[in-house]
């Protein structure tokens, strides 16, 4: 049974990094508060994931899993996703704020994503929904530490 349960939070948090990655907006944003935003700039590694339905914490460490995001001053980006102690993934891209929300712009395929965000001195908690299978969205939440 535990096996199943690391089996499924593994699944899941790479589940939601794809879709938190990958996730696509067509609305262009009129308003941005880019390399102005001081609390983001600098570098985040992801500390814990909750995932509400399930009332569980999940740390990525313990499953070989890591991700990290430097944010720049000048606006820039970048993400990295390490598994197992594979090759690194690497994102790169720019990114802004709006209200409470982080816009994540690719630099390779221009997809922008939108997540809710909040920051409590050196804590960020990035707020992600996706959809598992049609009809089904599971919330998650994705504890960062400042760097």
């Amino acid at each position: 049974m535990k096996r199943y349960i690391n089996k499924l939070l593994i699944i899941t948090i790479i589940a939601t990094l794809t879709l938190v990655l990958t996730n696509c907006k067509d609305d262009e944003n009129p308003s941005s508060s880019a390399a102005q935003d001081s609390e983001l700039i600098g570098k985040w590694e992801l500390e814990e994931v909750y995932i509400p339905l399930a009332d569980s914490t999940v740390n990525p460490q313990d499953l070989g899993y890591a991700l990290t995001a430097n944010f720049m001053a000048d606006g820039k980006y970048e993400i990295t996703e390490t598994e197992s102690g594979g090759i690194p993934d690497i994102e790169t891209g720019t990114w802004s704020t709006v209200s409470g929300t982080l816009i994540l712009k690719n630099s390779v395929d221009g997809v922008e994503e939108s997540i809710p965000y909040t920051i409590n001195g050196d804590v960020g908690i990035l707020k992600v929904n996706y959809e598992v299978q049609p009809g089904v969205v599971i919330p998650a939440d994705f504890k960062f530490r400042k760097q």
